[in-house]
């Protein structure tokens, strides 16, 4: 997931492209090693070169949201990839710009917790306030 492959039509409806890359499961539990995406969305778990799966998703959502925010990703490097990923395991979390409230700061930094089992899942968000808020909007603006 990046901010280029999110694309919208011409009836302001989202949609996603270029599934290049994406890498087919057996079920949801399994986990995937192979280092594959766009280097500015890699979460940490990918730069140590650990198995992955859903979290790191999460993450790159969380850094898509920063990007979305401020129009620069959240962790970046002049030197190459291998600072980029030291930069992601251990340079501080951006906040957003204080034009954004403080739930969505919040929700944005529960996805980019460096450790993957303490992230926040995306049966979380989707049952989350601000996230429920957002549906709702969106189901009564198309669907009403």
């Amino acid at each position: 997931m990046k901010s280029l492959n999110i694309l919208i039509d011409s009836d302001k409806r989202v949609r996603l492209c270029d599934f290049g890359i994406s890498k087919v499961l057996e079920n949801t539990l399994d986990y995937a090693n192979t280092l594959i995406g766009t280097p500015y969305y890699l979460s940490p778990e990918l730069c140590k070169d650990k198995k992955y799966s859903w979290p790191s998703d999460v993450w790159a959502i969380g850094c898509l949201i920063y990007e979305l925010a401020t129009f620069r990703t959240p962790f970046h490097s002049t030197k190459g990839i291998q600072q980029l990923c030291y930069n992601i395991r251990y340079a501080p979390i951006p906040d957003l710009p204080n034009i954004y409230s403080k739930e969505l700061n919040n929700i944005y930094k529960s996805m980019l917790i460096r450790e993957p089992n303490y992230r926040v899942t995306v049966q979380q968000l989707l049952v989350s306030d601000i996230v429920q808020r957002i549906i709702h909007i969106i189901y009564s603006h198309f669907y009403v």
